[in-house]
């Protein structure tokens, strides 16, 4: 038999990591966060939308596409296609092949 315990971590013992505008960030401003299906983080925000890979930033703008630059919320599906929700616009796919 196997015997596990757990300390549990104080609040100042747990490790946090900042991502703004300094760390490559177009905004400080975030409206929504989803998870990618090959763990990068997409971020939807007042400068469009943005993947984090867990090294950099990539952005989609309006020039790339997009339907505004300001969307409300973001999702991912199963196939990997990231989804973004528009206030007055709808819901637009966001094709990220090739980038």
């Amino acid at each position: 038999m196997v015997l596990l315990t757990f300390a549990p971590l104080r609040a100042q013992e747990l490790p946090l990591v900042h991502y703004g505008v300094r760390e490559g960030l177009p905004s400080a401003f975030v409206n929504a966060l989803a998870l990618g299906a090959e763990g990068e983080i997409w971020i939807a925000g007042s400068s469009g939308v943005v993947r984090y890979d867990g090294v950099a930033f990539t952005s989609w703008r309006v020039a790339d596409g997009l339907l505004e630059d300001s969307p409300n919320d973001i999702a991912v599906d199963g196939e990997g296609r990231v989804w973004i929700l528009f206030a007055d616009k709808g819901i637009q796919w966001l094709d990220t092949r090739g980038r």
